[in-house]
């Protein structure tokens, strides 16, 4: 029998994103910015990939269905491979109503990825060892000018530094490639861009808008930035 397919019309992602207003203003004012919301449906959410997170029983489609209609706040989390697909959603009878779907990553713990870029580049991060990696989260194509000024002055310090062949740099945006060639001339950019990539805010448990972050030449999450400005990229080589 064909599993049943359902739309769950929840809100299961909530993303709240934080701009900073203006240049160069003091640390108060740096730190003042709007907020903006975005929900959304999960259209590929399928009764066959869920689970029971406590026993790892995976589900029937009518426990589903008693589930969905008994909770209209129903929470599952979502489980990712490295190229940010959804492979299982876990349901916790422990938790109620909505929260975090994933935890925020700490640090030295970081899994594999697979970027595929706008220009079908297909990059693991198993292939980037002895690089170090800046993935940045700027999200939404037509707010991405908000921020714009940021990846300038990223891309001038990756420019500038003794390490730069050393150094490989990532913009996430969900957006179709079309949106971000709009706004985004990424062949003068060192920032490859990564479409379509709501699946991966969730993966990295990205909830502040933009995010930087700072993979290690071993592939551990070394440091997480709100504010780019505070990066300084040579600091994560070893001295001459």
């Amino acid at each position: 029998m064909k599993s049943l397919k359902i739309v769950l019309k929840l809100n299961f992602i909530v993303i709240i994103m934080f701009f900073n207003l203006g240049f160069g203003q003091d640390e108060k004012k740096r730190k003042e910015g709007v907020s903006y919301t975005k929900s959304y449906i999960d259209t590929e959410f399928d009764n066959d990939k869920v689970y029971d997170k406590i026993s790892g029983r995976k589900l029937e489609s009518d426990e589903i269905n008693t589930l969905i209609k008994g909770n209209a706040r129903l929470l599952l989390e979502r489980v990712y491979d490295e190229e940010g697909r959804i492979v299982k959603y876990l349901y916790d009878s422990t938790i109620q109503g909505l929260g975090p779907q994933n935890d925020n990553r700490s640090k030295g713990s970081f899994g594999n990825f697979t970027f595929n870029t706008i220009d079908n580049k297909k990059i693991s991060l198993h292939e980037l060892t002895g690089k170090l990696v800046l993935i940045r989260f700027a999200v939404f194509p037509d707010m991405f000018h908000h921020k714009e000024h940021e990846i300038k002055a990223l891309d001038e310090m990756i420019d500038s530094s003794k390490n730069k062949e050393h150094i490989r740099a990532f913009i996430l945006f969900d957006g179709s490639k079309q949106m971000i060639n709009t706004i985004f001339n990424y062949k003068e950019s060192n920032f490859m861009p990564v479409a379509n990539a709501r699946n991966f805010v969730e993966k990295f448990g990205i909830r502040r808008f933009p995010k930087t972050l700072v993979v290690s030449q071993k592939g551990e999450l070394l440091e997480s930035f709100s504010y780019s400005e505070d990066i300084n990229l040579d600091d994560y080589f070893e001295n001459d």
